[in-house]
Order: C-alpha cells, then structure tokens, then sequence
C-alpha cells in the first residue's frame, strides 16, 4: 500500500512540475520568425470587438475542481490589451511617405477551462481579422488568423489563462501581419 500512496504522489509531483514547464515553454517561445516592416505610417487604427457574447465575469477556476467541471467565457477587451495590440501593430510600421489606416477585427476569443480526474485543462482561442487600408479607407489587403493553446496540469489558475490569452492575441495579429507582407 505505501509502495502505491508513494508512486501516486511522485506521478502527481511529474505532472505539476511538467505542467508548469510546458505552460511556461508556450508562454516564453518566440513565435515571431522573423521581423514586419510595413514602410508607411500608420494613419489611425480602429479596434472591433465583433463577438457578441463578451463578459466582464471572472473565469470560474474551483480551488478543489472535480471532473467535468467547467467553465468557458469570451472576455471583454481590457484598456491594456487594446493597448498592446496598439503597441504591437503600431511597431510593424516604420515610416516612409505612404499613410495607412488598419483595422483590426476580434471575430472570435475565449477561455475555457475543463477539469478530469487528474488533471485540468486550459484552453485558449483568439481569431482576428486584419484590415490594411490607404488614407480613403480602401482595403488594400485583408487576412484572418487564429491562434490556440492548450496546457493540461493539476494547477489551471485565471492568471495563467489571462497571460495564454494575451499571448495567443499577439501570436495571432502577428500571423496575419506575417501573411501580409508576405503577399506582394
């Protein structure tokens, strides 16, 4: 029986320690290949929350989970992400006599967190639309993208999913920026 209780603990100690390592390896990889540089300025940029169903309710994360539980929300724009995304689209312009105008469409994002006998899980989603106009307001180009990840652990926490949310935002308006410049 001891021999049991012991293999128990030391699995349950493999699975937090990998745990922590795998969510802090998403949160640390660098998914940016390789630089943007659209040469123009940026004019204006418009951010557009498009879902409809936004919440200021907390992520419901039990202290004790049991399984199937659950919980999934679609979590309003906070001032500091709309800065960051301003922040990050604003750094893939590097001046030049061409004024552009963008618009960056949040179509879909959520969080969501499920629990299983031995573990839980953290999923989060983040879909954008990206706009790149000239100084009339006529789109130039338009691309969507989509980022996702996926951690499971015995420790899901909301600060943990807000710092995956915010990273696959970025990964995702950085992937369509990526396609952007990639077109000719």
């Amino acid at each position: 029986m001891k021999f049991y209780i012991q293999l128990t603990l030391s699995v349950l100690a493999l699975t937090f320690f990998t745990s922590c390592t795998s969510k802090q390896a998403i949160l640390n990889k660098n998914y940016e290949s390789r630089p943007i540089n659209i040469y123009g300025k940026l004019d204006s940029l418009q951010i557009v929350d498009e879902r409809d169903d936004v919440t200021d309710r907390p992520m419901f994360i039990p202290f004790l989970s049991m399984p199937d539980d659950s919980d999934m929300i679609s979590p309003k724009l906070t001032p500091s992400q709309s800065q960051a995304i301003t922040s990050q689209i604003r750094s893939y312009f590097k001046g030049g006599e061409r004024d552009f105008k963008v618009k960056c469409r949040i179509t879909k994002a959520f969080t969501e967190f499920s629990a299983k006998a031995f573990s839980e899980r953290e999923y989060v989603h983040f879909e954008t639309t990206i706009e790149l106009m000239d100084e009339q307001g006529v789109i130039l180009q338009s691309c969507d993208s989509a980022a996702f990840f996926e951690t499971k652990s015995m420790d899901a926490s909301a600060k943990m999913m807000t710092m995956l949310y915010e990273k696959a935002m970025r990964v995702a308006i950085y992937k369509c920026f990526e396609k952007l410049t990639d077109r000719p």
